[in-house]
């Protein structure tokens, strides 16, 4: 009786099937040719089948085999089924498929269904051929109508991606667009801010000028100590308000002809302190109360002004603080005190060196 060991080391005669020596059928009698000193065993410890050798006492070729009993390094051959894992790296060939959604399943599902349908009872036989070839058509049909399906999936895939790609390009552009519409608007609105702004300055010059020298006037005539100069200095800048043009220096007369619309008595003083004299507080407190009244004749003019440009700037969804800044005197100064009735309710509301005015339009400041 021969062994699987014995095929594997070679001891079975190919012309009688039995083992090399046999006398009989009785191996008892016989010495194996081979001598086994270490039998193989699984596993990947490196030395599970070395000292094996022949009866020559020559080894036997080391072939190290995996886990799985097949020999390391050569190809693993895997026949297809209808269970096998269609991630897997295979090549499925023949009637069935890697899956229920393989067009060779669905095929042979289709044929298997024929056969049973064709397999019973009727009244009209059928031979075999004819039952195989309809079975043979089914398949083919089902196996056909089966990959128009996937194709059609496929390419509606297909389709999906390119609409989204589409989309995805298109939200791209718009985002380009907007970035690009944005520094344009913004390109837009920097270039009609600064030409509305040189519009509004050049509307707005003669006002700056009244109300620049106004403050130097101011700042002469509240000297608490004022001086020949100082009144001189407080002349040259109420003449310079009245007249920005005017060409009247601080070394000559004031006549008629070079004073301009100067009142009389502002001519007089001028030409009085010309000789080194100080103008007496009446006379300064007149002069300022003068540059006042010619101050606040022109700032209804200046309100209507910033009011047009502020339109301007709202209508167009521009900032109008890049447009102008407002010259119209703050509440709380000389040309805009805030009304109060008494004294003594001014000492009790309003901060120190803000300006009030009473019933009488006497103005008051709070020390």
């Amino acid at each position: 009786m021969s062994r699987p060991i014995d095929a594997l080391l070679g001891n079975i005669d190919p012309l009688t099937g039995l083992r090399r020596g046999m006398i009989g059928g009785n191996a008892s009698y016989m010495q194996s040719p081979v001598k086994v000193s270490a039998l193989p065993q699984m596993g990947n410890n490196p030395a599970f089948n070395e000292n094996v050798t022949m009866r020559s006492g020559n080894n036997i070729p080391v072939r190290p085999m995996n886990n799985a009993g097949v020999i390391q390094n050569t190809a693993f051959k895997n026949k297809p089924t209808l269970l096998t894992n269609p991630n897997v790296n295979q090549t499925n060939t023949g009637l069935l498929g890697s899956s229920f959604n393989d067009p060779r399943s669905v095929g042979n599902f289709a044929l298997a269904s024929n056969l049973l349908q064709n397999s019973g009872y009727s009244t009209t036989p059928k031979t075999t051929g004819e039952i195989i070839g309809a079975g043979m058509g089914a398949y083919m049909k089902g196996r056909m109508a089966q990959e128009d399906r996937l194709n059609a999936k496929s390419q509606n895939s297909l389709k999906n991606q390119l609409e989204m790609a589409k989309y995805l390009n298109q939200v791209q552009k718009m985002k380009l667009d907007l970035q690009k519409t944005g520094k344009d608007d913004a390109k837009t609105k920097f270039t009609q801010e600064k030409d509305l702004r040189k519009e509004f300055t050049g509307l707005a010059k003669p006002f700056r000028e009244t109300i620049t020298n106004f403050d130097k006037a101011f700042a002469f005539a509240s000297k608490k100590n004022p001086t020949g100069a100082s009144d001189i200095a407080l002349v040259f800048s109420f003449m310079k308000a009245l007249d920005p043009r005017s060409v009247v220096r601080e070394n000559e007369q004031a006549t008629t002809e070079n004073a301009g619309g100067v009142p009389a008595y502002v001519r007089n003083a001028w030409n009085k302190i010309s000789t080194g004299q100080k103008f007496d507080p009446k006379v300064r407190a007149e002069i300022l109360d003068a540059s006042r009244s010619l101050v606040l004749g022109q700032l209804q003019s200046q309100r209507d002004l910033e009011n047009e440009y502020k339109g301007y700037a709202d209508r167009n969804k521009l900032d109008f603080n890049n447009v102008y800044t407002s010259l119209l005197p703050k509440s709380g100064k000389y040309l805009n005190p805030i009304k109060v009735q008494t004294d003594a309710e001014a000492e009790e509301k309003l901060k120190v060196g803000q300006y009030y005015i009473l019933p009488n339009n006497i103005i008051g400041v709070i020390e």
